[in-house]
């Protein structure tokens, strides 16, 4: 599970009426995500060589970046950027990596040594963008797996104007999402490979989220030195319309968001955008909440300096 895999939507479709060809029965399972897999590589080595025939030239493109954790509510936040005039997302949840099987391959994607083709990444999501919203758009991008090696993404884009949303969560909020969303099959499957056999009980599971959450928030805390603005999901969904103010502000292109736009955020139904960290924090018991204090607390400086403390 984890971040949405998304499958690039450039699929033929059959055409309506009777001489439609006759469409081809799907591939399900395992091998059908291969098969996915493999068409979206062959069609994205068509984009990498007609861009480099071209020259890789600099795209009449202006990218935001949000370096955020899974589950932090930048869907939401991307909902609303993405209602600014101009601005696109490569995808239906802002997550660009999903176009790129290689980076978004389970066990990998949060693997910071992982080596990753970025001029594929750069090649695959210019293609995207200039179709999608044409020269002259705005790129919302957030893609969580990002944060682990953010720096090299956005050095990979740098000769074109980017800017950089740092966004933060209540890790006890984050942590409560991943307990219901994620199983510890799919914890170590997804994320972490190194916990196989480690997650067989409660407890084992409940820190193991604390330390992911810390490393990432840790992971967060380290790229001060290139955000253009820092936005905490608690202020945001307090003040929508002051936060959007303040975005705009510090990204100009952001002028005309909505603070009032509809999001559509994982199973919930299309909503504004509110702070759900209580209801999500209810779902904890006492003892959770103290084994996920327990992974947080060896990255308690850096909860601090995001604006967050163990409980």
């Amino acid at each position: 599970m984890s971040e949405p895999d998304v499958v690039a939507d450039e699929a033929v479709r059959s055409r309506s009426g009777p001489t439609a060809p006759a469409k081809a029965p799907a591939v399900r399972g395992r091998n059908g995500r291969l098969v996915r897999d493999l068409n979206q590589r062959l069609r994205n080595e068509v984009v990498r060589l007609r861009r480099r025939l071209g020259g890789d030239r600099p795209a009449p493109i202006s990218w935001l970046f949000i370096a955020t954790l899974p589950n932090s509510g930048s869907t939401a936040l991307a909902g609303l950027l993405a209602s600014a005039p101009g601005a696109v997302t490569l995808t239906e949840r802002a997550e660009g990596h999903g176009l790129i099987p290689q980076f978004s391959a389970p066990g990998r994607r949060w693997d910071p040594n992982a080596p990753m083709d970025l001029g594929l990444v750069r090649a695959v999501w210019i293609d995207r963008a200039l179709r999608l919203g044409g020269p002259g758009c705005l790129v919302v991008e957030k893609s969580p797996p990002n944060l682990c090696r953010f720096r090299r993404v956005l050095d990979a884009f740098g000769d074109m104007p980017t800017s950089v949303l740092r966004f933060s969560r209540d890790p006890y909020a984050v942590c409560a999402s991943w307990a219901k969303r994620y199983s510890p099959d799919q914890i170590v499957a997804e994320w972490d490979p190194a916990l196989a056999g480690r997650l067989g009980d409660a407890d084992a599971f409940y820190a193991a989220l604390g330390g992911i959450c810390g490393r990432r928030m840790a992971m967060l805390a380290e790229l001060g030195d290139v955000s253009d603005v820092d936005v905490t999901y608690e202020a945001l969904t307090e003040n929508p319309g002051d936060g959007a103010a303040r975005l705009a502000a510090a990204v100009p292109r952001l002028a005309g968001i909505d603070p009032n736009a509809v999001v559509a955020v994982k199973d919930y139904a299309p909503q504004t955008i509110r702070n759900m960290n209580a209801e999500q924090i209810a779902t904890l018991s006492d003892r959770q909440i103290e084994r996920i204090g327990f992974g947080l607390r060896p990255y308690a400086p850096a909860l601090e300096r995001l604006g967050y403390r163990l409980r």
